[in-house]
């Protein structure tokens, strides 16, 4: 599994693991045999010859540390983010579990990809997970109001075109390209060749025979009505129903 972490260096990364190390009872070390407990400043430290690995073992309630590691951490900084491939070895991978789901909840961009890889044979946790995602959405979608749809207007009016977003409205002089505007405005999210447009454009027929609306006609600037339904109290409610299921 590999994970990345969103603006994350390594020092910072390193300070996070090693306060829920403290956290879980695991001891941190930065070599393999466990001898190296402090590197100092991970963003400092020479990478050329292999990605930083951070160690952790269990410490037991008596005391004592098993000398094999139950995982570690390989990381490598990729521009802003820091890749980071978490290693368990067999009987790691239940207690490094308290670890990676700190990570989830603490790098939002990581939770999808460790849930699915981590805890899909927990259905406790996947249960959780739902429940958790399905409130998310309900309260995201109860916000959206009907109000907040914005308007939007392309429509000729004599010699001008009136165009209209949200709260903000201008008429513009008719022109060439105000129609070529008009063919593209007409046709959204479909692919239209310049000759076609040339001939849509300037009012000649169709090669494909195709229907166009009047130049009077109200037009959806950015979106095709019959791919994206209008977000009324209808479709608001429809939606929290199958969120429900």
């Amino acid at each position: 599994m590999i994970i990345y972490l969103d603006k994350t260096t390594y020092q910072e990364f390193d300070a996070w693991l090693c306060n829920k190390a403290n956290k879980y009872n695991f001891r941190v070390s930065y070599d393999q045999t466990g001898y190296i407990d402090d590197l100092g400043d991970l963003d400092r430290v020479p990478k050329k010859i292999y990605p930083l690995r951070i160690f952790l073992r269990k410490i037991y309630p008596n005391g004592s540390v098993d000398s094999k590691n139950d995982g570690f951490f390989i990381m490598e900084k990729v521009g802003e983010r820091l890749k980071v491939c978490p290693k368990a070895y067999e009987k790691g991978v239940e207690t490094l579990k308290p670890i990676l789901k700190e990570i989830a909840d603490d790098w939002p961009e990581t939770r999808e990809i460790i849930m699915r890889d981590v805890f899909k044979n927990n259905q406790e946790i996947v249960d959780k997970e739902t429940k958790r995602i399905r409130q998310e959405l309900t309260q995201q979608i109860q916000s959206i109001g009907s109000e907040s749809l914005i308007k939007r207007t392309f429509k000729r009016d004599g010699e001008c075109w009136h165009i209209e977003y949200d709260k903000e409205n201008k008429d513009i002089q008719d022109s060439k390209g105000m129609h070529y505007i008009h063919v593209l405005l007409s046709r959204p999210n479909k692919e239209i060749l310049s000759t076609e447009l040339y001939r849509l454009g300037n009012g000649l027929s169709s090669e494909k025979n195709s229907v166009l609306g009047d130049d009077n006609d109200y037009l959806s600037i950015t979106e095709d009505d019959d791919q994206y339904p209008i977000f009324d109290n209808q479709y608001k409610n429809e939606l929290l129903e199958k969120i429900k299921k």
